[in-house]
């Protein structure tokens, strides 16, 4: 937190050319200028102090953004405006309480639109509650072309509009050294001027700031600096009048830092499309060799994917999120541990190895303990070594020599026919079948008068399997 004297940031001469002048009375500055026509005298009361912090140097950015900054030289006035009023109630508190304006300087308009013409009373009414603004300095005008109640906030100085004007010239140095002031004004900027936009498959398609190209390149280029700063990487496109911030890695870095949190609608907006995105999870190896407890073919069924999809998840160490989110109860730990897991993420081009970012982008599945234990129980139950051994058991029972017909398991059972072979070669070597041939598609088996004699033991037998 630091502090300025006005006098510092006010130019020397008015937009029109008149010498400024000032005078310290007490706890306020009051500065002044003549109009030489008439005599005239035009006078500005400042605080005589103002304190510089996160709060002030956000509120700055958001004028910046939705205010009139380049105004031509017969224009006098400071304007901003805004359909959001939190947003408008943010800056006009800068105004009053950080600035020391007076309310009644401040005259407040607010743009209707026509079709609320008849709750055009009680929307005024509303307005001098929420901004606290005394009743007389309100109106309220009807527009065709709005469609949200727009207000805007004017004060009608010249020496004010002087101050204004180079109050962020002056403050440019503190806020590249200071990172909190740096975030603060980020965040105050893309509240005005930033977007969140949305591709033709409902995620991110990209975020970043509008701005004049005309005027404000010198803006756009400061932004960069800032975002530089953060580690974050962006792109400028003049002829557009868009900086881009480029690829999910740095978006994700935008969010994480806040920068989007001021506007509410543009952060749930953001949340909602990041959900969308495939988010692929690569895993320490050996972590979904879990998987290998559970039917392949159950398993297929359960999450809506291909087995062979299944397959090359444990291959590769790689699956989606919102399936391993699902998946989470049977690796048997804590989050913040099964996290550490997780050695990086993948989405679209980017690759993400934030730690903070792998968690948000965690917490936006159902990581619940337990979320599929009734779907683990029912597979569990019907795969594994049981399954087989059960239809096993009905061919010890029976006469020796029986003849095991791989369809038949495969119609007895939910077993995949790759895990029934695998099975039926662990017997095959053990000795307890043995191959006799083929019979239109399928593989015969015979259990042999070893596996009836040496394996008729039933918890043998399944303890062999």
């Amino acid at each position: 937190m630091g502090g300025i004297n006005p006098i510092k940031i006010l130019p020397k001469k008015t937009k029109q050319g008149f010498n400024i002048y000032s005078k310290v009375n007490g706890t306020f500055l009051k500065t002044w200028y003549i109009l030489p026509s008439n005599k005239r005298k035009i006078e500005f009361t400042f605080p005589r102090h103002l304190r510089i912090d996160k709060e002030f140097i956000c509120a700055l950015a958001l004028s910046i953004g939705e205010g009139l900054n380049n105004p031509n030289k017969r224009n006098i006035h400071y304007n901003f405006a805004n359909t959001n009023i939190k947003l408008v109630k943010l800056v006009y508190d800068w105004l009053t309480k950080n600035l020391g304006i007076n309310k009644n300087s401040i005259r407040t308009y607010a743009n209707i639109p026509e079709e609320n013409s008849s709750n055009k009373d009680l929307i005024i009414q509303n307005l001098v509650l929420q901004l606290d603004i005394p009743k007389e300095s309100i109106r309220g005008y009807l527009n065709k072309r709005n469609r949200k109640v727009c207000v805007m906030l004017q004060i009608s100085n010249s020496l004010f509009q002087s101050f204004y004007l180079n109050l962020f010239d002056k403050l440019k140095g503190d806020i590249i050294r200071n990172r909190e002031y740096r975030i603060s004004f980020l965040n105050g900027l893309f509240a005005a001027e930033g977007h969140v936009k949305h591709s033709v498959y409902g995620t991110v398609e990209n975020v970043g700031f509008a701005f004049n190209p005309k005027v404000e390149r010198l803006l756009a280029e400061f932004l960069k600096h800032c975002l530089a700063l953060e580690g974050i990487k962006s792109r400028i496109d003049e002829k557009k009048g868009y900086l881009y911030i480029l690829g999910y890695k740095n978006m994700l870095r935008v969010f994480l830092l806040g920068i989007i949190n001021l506007h509410e609608e543009k952060r749930e907006k953001f949340i909602r499309l990041i959900k969308n995105a495939d988010v692929y999870a690569h895993v320490n190896k050996g972590l979904l060799d879990k998987l290998q407890q559970f039917s392949q073919l159950e398993l297929s069924r359960e999450l809506k994917v291909s087995q062979p999809l299944i397959s090359l998840w444990r291959k590769e160490n790689r699956i989606k999120l919102s399936i391993l989110a699902e998946l989470f109860c049977i690796f048997g730990m804590p989050k913040r541990e099964f996290t550490r897991h997780i050695r990086f993420l993948k989405i679209a081009n980017s690759k993400v190895s934030d730690r903070n970012a792998i968690s948000f982008l965690l917490s936006l599945h159902d990581f619940k303990r337990g979320s599929f234990k009734i779907k683990v129980g029912r597979v569990r139950k019907r795969s594994n070594k049981s399954a087989l051994f059960s239809i096993l058991k009905d061919a010890i029972a029976s006469s020796g020599g029986d003849k095991l017909y791989l369809e038949s398991f495969r119609k007895n059972s939910h077993l995949s026919k790759i895990t029934i072979q695998q099975w039926l070669k662990k017997l095959k070597d053990k000795g307890f079948v043995r191959h006799t041939g083929i019979k239109g598609h399928s593989k015969v088996y015979v259990v042999t008068k070893k596996g009836l004699s040496k394996y008729k033991g039933l918890s043998r037998l399944y303890k062999m399997l």
